[in-house]
């Protein structure tokens, strides 16, 4: 599946699935699971985002890291499963691509 992404002013960052489909299954399974609709997994900054740039699913090149890090927005294929592993427990069973 293709995944946005993205990094604010502040360090976080943001994987969003392209896909309409994908995003609207996020939005009903954390309105279920947590009370709130949500379509995109958020890395706070620091460890968390350090390891993604460094050793997360995509690997990322340096000039995309780079582009991240300024604020452009990357698109990179992850598999549905790691994604899933990213967004909780058990959202990996709900992403249906």
């Amino acid at each position: 599946m293709l995944v946005d992404i993205t990094m604010d002013r502040m360090g976080n960052m943001y994987l969003s699935p392209v896909s309409q489909k994908v995003q609207a299954q996020m939005r009903r399974h954390f309105q279920e699971m947590v009370g709130h609709p949500n379509d995109s997994v958020f890395l706070q900054d620091g460890q968390p985002v350090a390891e993604f740039l460094e050793h997360g699913e995509p690997r990322l090149s340096r000039s995309e890291v780079s582009e991240i890090e300024r604020g452009w927005k990357v698109t990179k294929r992850m598999d549905p499963w790691v994604f899933g592993h990213y967004a909780g427990y058990d959202f990996h069973e709900v992403v249906q691509p």
